[in-house]
């Protein structure tokens, strides 16, 4: 092969992107971009791998959209603007962290992240114990259930007003403790 033959390639594609239009002007196409997703296997395992649990959902309980997070949602409580959602992190992310966070959310100022801890407690589940979270802020509730399970942490949270979650806590937990693995 000559040194020729080298340059023939890239000469005839110059010349059939530039100057093959008789009138010497350019000539610009547009496509569209394509909206295409390429799953890899640890994508699609992640996306449609079934959630390893069973619950009991209280009928009180209304079917929400779910948020960009969560895997399952509700709306209850008498306003039926109080929102329970199901939604998983990997195991990494630590469970002081979300309750910090949280605190966070509902305006509970902590120089202590330790000093948030001390609003969790066990929860006794059939053969797995999830952490029970309960903080209150100025005008907000949330309650939550962290559970480290295999390499995610499942979070369920229900998040609503002071006086509307105070009613809404003993169904909530026994929703949490209803969880069963398998």
């Amino acid at each position: 092969m000559t040194h020729r033959s080298y340059l023939l390639g890239p000469a005839l594609l110059l010349s059939s992107l530039f100057g093959c239009n008789s009138a010497d002007t350019v000539v610009r196409y547009t496509a569209d971009s394509e909206q295409q997703q390429i799953l890899t296997s640890e994508l699609i395992r992640d996306r449609f791998q079934s959630v390893p649990f069973t619950w009991k959902v209280p009928t009180q309980w209304k079917s929400a959209q779910n948020d960009e997070f969560s895997k399952f949602a509700w709306l209850a409580g008498p306003s039926g603007r109080t929102r329970i959602t199901v939604s998983d992190l990997p195991a990494t992310a630590g469970i002081a962290p979300q309750v910090a966070r949280w605190g966070g959310q509902i305006g509970l100022q902590s120089d202590s992240p330790a000093e948030l801890m001390n609003a969790v407690e066990p929860l006794p589940l059939a053969g797995l114990t999830g952490q029970f979270v309960q903080l209150q802020g100025p005008s907000e509730t949330i309650l939550g259930m962290l559970l480290t399970y295999k390499d995610k942490l499942w979070v369920v949270k229900l998040r609503g007003g002071n006086d509307e979650v105070s009613g809404l806590k003993a169904q909530f937990r026994d929703f949490c403790q209803s969880w069963t693995s398998g």
